[in-house]
């Protein structure tokens, strides 16, 4: 319990001074294949964020802005969506949490965990706050995380619901490439056309490692907490696929 409240506390810490700055572009100026575009989440998006700028690139040229963080949730980030908002001017957002509840907002006022419900309740309307901001033009895809090895889908199924509510928000599953039919792996065959193919031989068939040995995160090593993956990482790649598919085909892929 000691070692999770000094892990809170130093996030709390480092949300506080990276919400502002926090972000990646892939430096291209918006063009006629492409939109101004915004995406925001946690260490799943952080881990593929160099992977979802390069396919943004590749499928259309998009000027990309990317902010994630490890540990945090979607209450963590107004300062950068306002910022995004008024400064970036997206035509395009897409969000992606997987359901952290590390910091301050997303605890009762004495640092208490939320119930169950309360947690459904406050990324649930969180999640509208976020949609609300950017308003009925901009066009929001709710990515739904991969599912982890623990099961834990609630805000993968917060999004599914909330996206049908919008007629300018869509639903993505994060997990197409990942976690297949919703359903957890740690190996996968190979796609077709993906850069590196170097995991084990299942089945006569040769797979890639695509996720983490915490069983959440994407990296085939653990890189330690917060900290970029030094090797290729399928999971990413799969994931940041997902995500840049659907944005290059438009509403009706979600």
């Amino acid at each position: 319990m000691t070692g999770r409240l000094a892990l809170a506390l130093a996030l709390a810490l480092v949300v506080g001074s990276a919400l502002v700055s926090a972000g990646c572009s892939s430096g291209h100026a918006e063009s006629s294949h492409g939109a101004r575009t915004y995406v925001f989440g946690d260490s799943l998006v952080f881990q593929a964020q160099q992977e979802l700028a390069d396919l943004m690139d590749k499928h259309g040229g998009y000027d990309v802005q990317i902010s994630a963080l490890a540990g945090t949730a979607t209450c963590d980030w107004w300062p950068n969506i306002t910022k995004a908002r008024d400064q970036f001017h997206p035509k395009i957002v897409a969000m992606s949490f997987s359901g952290n509840a590390l910091g301050p907002c997303m605890k009762h006022p004495d640092g208490s965990a939320l119930s169950n419900q309360e947690y459904i309740d406050k990324y649930t309307a969180d999640t509208k706050h976020a949609i609300a901001m950017f308003g009925p033009k901009v066009t929001f895809y709710l990515v739904g995380s991969p599912v982890n090895g623990q099961g834990d889908d609630r805000v993968w199924q917060i999004y599914r619901k909330l996206a049908p509510q919008y007629p300018n928000v869509h639903f993505v599953d994060g997990g197409k490439y990942v976690t297949p039919n919703h359903k957890f792996a740690k190996t996968l065959p190979c796609l077709a056309g993906e850069p590196i193919c170097n995991g084990p031989v299942v089945n006569g068939v040769h797979d890639n490692v695509v996720r983490s040995p915490d069983r959440a995160h994407f990296c085939p090593v653990d890189p330690g907490f917060g900290k970029p993956c030094k090797v290729y990482s399928s999971g990413a790649y799969r994931f940041a696929l997902a995500i840049a598919q659907a944005i290059e085909q438009g509403p009706a892929s979600g």
